[in-house]
C-alpha cells in the first residue's frame, strides 16, 4: 500500500514523497529448538514490515525462567535452566495488522528416564521425544492428544476440551484440574475436559492415562484466561486546562483490572490517525492495572483536536476475532497560541489621493480571540478600536492585536497622492472656456466689420425731390436730405 506522508518544496516545485507500508512478515528461521536438560538457551524472532513492528514473546506455561532482552526492534527471550519441552509464542504487530509463530524447544532427556510430563503439547501433535543412550532423539508415538493445543476464554465464561489417545494398551484415562477433573475412566479413548463458569486464574489442567507397563504419561493444556478492562481512560500529567502552543505535555492511558499483561497492545490515536503502538512484555495470569504514556507538542492546528487511547488483546489465532478492544472516552484539547495579523490584506504601504477615503482591514488570527486597535496619532494619544479604519491623511497607523498569550503588532504607511486625473480635467475645462471667450470675441469683430456703417447728418439738405430717405415728424413724415459717409469716415 503507498500512502502520502508529506510534501517538499525542491528547486521552486512541489515534491510529493510517497512512502510505502507493508504488513509485517516472519523472516525465514528455524522454528524448532532442541537443548539438553538443564541448559540455557535462547530464542530469537526476527520480522520486517513498514512501519516497523513491535514482538513480544508470550509462554503461558514459563516458571520465571525467562528473561527478554531488546536490541533495537529485534527481542531475544533468554531461558535459563531449561527442564522441560515448551512452546513460546513470537508476535509481531504494526497497524496493518498482527501475525504470531510458535517456536518449540525441545529437551533431550536421559534414557534413563522415561518422560511423563510435558509443560505444553509437543511441536507436532501425537509425537514425544526420548534419548535412548546417547543417540540422538528419536521420534516415537505420544498415547495423548489434544483437540486444541491450547484455549483462550473469557473469565467467566464456559470452556470444553477433549484429550483421547490411540492406545489400546491402558487401564483408563483422565483430567487433573483444580476445577472440571475427572476420575479414571477406564475402556475409553476420550475424556472431556469442561467447566461451566472458568474463574480459576491459575489453572492448569493435565490429560494423564494409565499405562499397562505401570507408567502414566501426561499432557499440559496450556489456559489462557483473560479479561478486558473495566475502564480505560485518558488524562494529562500534572496539567489541567488549555495547553500552550509549543509546549510539551504527557498524556496518560490508564487501563484498570486486565489479563494478560503479556497480550495487551495500548494504541494512540489522534483524530482518527495512528500515533503509537505500546506493548508489555510483562507475563501476568491476575488482573492489573496498568498506563501507558503519550509525549505531544500541540501546534495551533491542534485547537479542538481530540485524542484517544485503545486497550486489545491480541490472544493470537486461538483468541476471538476480532481482538477484544475498548476505547477511551475522547480527550479534547484547547490550544493557546499568540496572535498573527493578516499580512497579505494589510500591506505595509498604502496610497491614498487626496480627497478620497480609504479604509485599512487589520484581521488576526489566535486564541483566545486576540483585540484588535489602531494608534495613528500618538502625539495625541488618538486610537480606535476595532479592526476597519477609514484614513484620509497620510501617516504612520499602527494596527496592534492582542490575547492573553502576547501581542503583535504592524505599522502601515500611508501616503498621499494628487489625484491627477482631476487636475487634467479641470484644466482642460479650463482650456475649453478660454478658447470659448476668444472665438466669441473674434465673431463680434467680424460681425461689426462687415455688416454695420456710421452715417452724419452735418450739412445736411433739404430737397423737395423725395429720395425714399423719411424721418418722422410726430406722426408726419419729414423729408429729410442725408449724405452719405464714405467709408473712410466710419468710426466707433
Amino acid at each position: 500500500m503507498c500512502e502520502i506522508i508529506f510534501s517538499r518544496i525542491f528547486l521552486g516545485f512541489p515534491v510529493l514523497l510517497l512512502w510505502m507500508a507493508d504488513a509485517p512478515e516472519f523472516l525465514p528461521e528455524n522454528n524448532t529448538v532442541e537443548v539438553s536438560a538443564g541448559s540455557d538457551v535462547s530464542l530469537d524472532c526476527s520480522a520486517e514490515g513498514n512501519p516497523p513492528p513491535e514482538l513480544r514473546w508470550t509462554n503461558n506455561t514459563a516458571e520465571g525462567n525467562a528473561i527478554e532482552t531488546t536490541v533495537g526492534r529485534l527481542r531475544t527471550l533468554n531461558i535459563s535452566r531449561v527442564t522441560a519441552n515448551a512452546t513460546y509464542n513470537c508476535t509481531v504487530t504494526n497497524r496493518l495488522g498482527s501475525i504470531t509463530k510458535q517456536i518449540h524447544v525441545l529437551v533431550d532427556v536421559p534414557p534413563q528416564q522415561h518422560p511423563t510430563m510435558f509443560s505444553t503439547a509437543p511441536s507436532s501433535p501425537g509425537t514425544m521425544t526420548t534419548l535412548p543412550g546417547t543417540a540422538k532423539p528419536k521420534v516415537v508415538t505420544f498415547p495423548l492428544e489434544l483437540n486444541s493445543p491450547r484455549v483462550v476464554v473469557r473469565y467467566g465464561d464456559s470452556v470444553s476440551v477433549k484429550c483421547n489417545t490411540s492406545s489400546t494398551d491402558h487401564d483408563g484415562m483422565g483430567w487433573e484440574a483444580t476445577f472440571g477433573g475427572t476420575s479414571v475412566e477406564q475402556d475409553v479413548n476420550v475424556v472431556t475436559w469442561t467447566v461451566d463458569n472458568l474463574t480459576d486464574w491459575t489453572i492448569e489442567p493435565k490429560c494423564y492415562i494409565n499405562l499397562n507397563d505401570g507408567e502414566q504419561p501426561s499432557i499440559e493444556l496450556p489456559v489462557i484466561l483473560y479479561k478486558t478492562p473495566d475502564r480505560v481512560s485518558i488524562s494529562v500529567l500534572n496539567h489541567s486546562g488549555s495547553m500552550v502552543e509549543g509546549t510539551q505535555y504527557q498524556l496518560q492511558c490508564d487501563i484498570q483490572n486486565i489479563t494478560p499483561l503479556q497480550n495487551l497492545v495500548v494504541k494512540w490515536y489522534k483524530g482518527n490517525e495512528p500515533l503509537d503502538i505500546v506493548t508489555y512484555s510483562k507475563v501476568s495470569k491476575r488482573p492489573e492495572d496498568v498506563s501507558a504514556t503519550l509525549m505531544i507538542s500541540p501546534s495551533k492546528d491542534d485547537n479542538g483536536t481530540q485524542y484517544r487511547c485503545r486497550a486489545e488483546l491480541d490472544l493470537g489465532p486461538e483468541g476471538p476475532q476480532p481482538h477484544p478492544t475498548v476505547t477511551s472516552e475522547p480527550l479534547s484539547i484547547t490550544v493557546h497560541y499568540k496572535p498573527c495579523i493578516n499580512a497579505s490584506r494589510l500591506p505595509v504601504r498604502i496610497p491614498v489621493f487626496r480627497g478620497y477615503p480609504e479604509e485599512l482591514v487589520c484581521e488576526a488570527e489566535g486564541y483566545p480571540q486576540p483585540r484588535i486597535k489602531w494608534v495613528y496619532d500618538s502625539a495625541n494619544h488618538v486610537s480606535e478600536a476595532g479592526g476597519n479604519l477609514t484614513v484620509f491623511e497620510a501617516g504612520l497607523y499602527n494596527c496592534t492585536a492582542t490575547n492573553d498569550m502576547a501581542t503583535s503588532f504592524i505599522v502601515v504607511e500611508v501616503v498621499l497622492n494628487e489625484d491627477y486625473l482631476r487636475l487634467i480635467a479641470g484644466f482642460v475645462a479650463f482650456m475649453v472656456v478660454v478658447i470659448l471667450v476668444i472665438l466669441v470675441v473674434i465673431y463680434f469683430i467680424y460681425y461689426k466689420n462687415t455688416k454695420m456703417g456710421r452715417y452724419s447728418l452735418k450739412k445736411a439738405k433739404l430737397s423737395s425731390t423725395p429720395n425714399g430717405n423719411v424721418a418722422q415728424n410726430d406722426g408726419r413724415d419729414t423729408l429729410l436730405p442725408m449724405t452719405e459717409l464714405s467709408q473712410p469716415n466710419i468710426y466707433f
